[in-house]
C-alpha cells in the first residue's frame, strides 16, 4: 500500500518541478490572498504550464468568490481544487471538478459530512487527539498539521490516513522549499508502512 501524498504551498517553478520529480501524487498552489504562500494570477499562470507528470495540480482556495475560483480555473486548468473555509457542499460541487474539502476546526468535522462528493476529506489539526479513522467519516481522509520528515510516520502509524499533506514542513522559509527535506518527507512517507 502506497500512501497520497501532496506537496503544498508551491511558489517557484524550481520546487514545482521538483516535486513532480519525487512523484508525489499533487502539488498544490495557494490561491488565497494575503497568505505568505499566495501566488497572483501570473505566478499561477507559469506554474500551471509546468509539466505535471504524474502529479496532480491543486488550487487551494479559503471562503473565495465564485467568479475568483473561476478565474483561477480557467488560467490554470486543475485537476483538483482544495476548500478550506466554510464553504458549502453546494458551492463545492458547482466547479465540476474533483475538491478535497479541509478543516482546522475539530468542532466543524461533524459539518464535513455533508461533503457526500468530496474527493477526500483533509483534516489540518495539529496533535489530533483522536485517531481519524475514529472519526466515521466515509471518505478518504488527508492528514496535514505540522507534519516534517520526522513525525510524519509516527502520524501515519497513529492515524492510518489515506493521505498527508505537508507545505511549511519541507521549507527553508515560506515560498521557498528545501529539496533536501521534500526528498526526506517523501522517504518517511514511503517507509512509513514498511514493516
Amino acid at each position: 500500500m502506497s500512501l497520497w501524498i501532496k506537496y503544498c504551498g508551491i511558489c517557484r517553478v524550481e520546487d514545482f518541478a521538483f516535486a513532480v520529480e519525487l512523484g508525489v501524487n499533487a502539488v498544490g498552489v495557494i490561491c488565497v490572498p494575503n497568505t505568505p504562500r499566495y501566488v497572483d494570477f501570473e505566478e499561477l499562470s507559469t506554474l500551471s504550464r509546468l509539466p505535471r507528470g504524474h502529479s496532480q495540480l491543486v488550487l487551494v482556495f479559503q471562503n473565495a468568490s465564485s467568479e475568483f475560483v473561476s478565474g483561477c480555473i480557467e488560467i490554470a486548468r486543475p485537476d483538483v481544487l482544495q476548500f478550506h473555509g466554510d464553504e458549502s457542499a453546494f458551492y463545492c460541487t458547482s466547479f465540476g471538478l474533483p475538491y478535497i474539502k479541509a478543516t482546522r476546526d475539530g468542532q466543524q468535522i461533524p459539518k464535513l459530512l455533508e461533503h457526500m462528493h468530496a474527493h477526500a476529506i483533509l483534516i489540518d489539526i495539529p496533535e489530533l487527539m483522536r485517531p481519524i479513522y475514529a472519526l466515521q467519516i466515509q471518505k478518504p481522509i488527508i492528514l496535514a498539521g505540522q507534519l516534517n520528515d520526522a513525525n510524519v510516520a509516527a502520524s501515519i502509524r497513529k492515524h492510518k490516513p489515506f493521505g498527508v499533506d505537508v507545505s511549511r514542513g519541507i521549507e527553508m522559509e515560506p515560498r521557498i522549499k528545501d529539496h533536501i527535506l521534500m526528498t526526506q518527507f517523501a522517504a518517511a512517507v514511503r517507509g512509513a508502512l514498511r514493516p
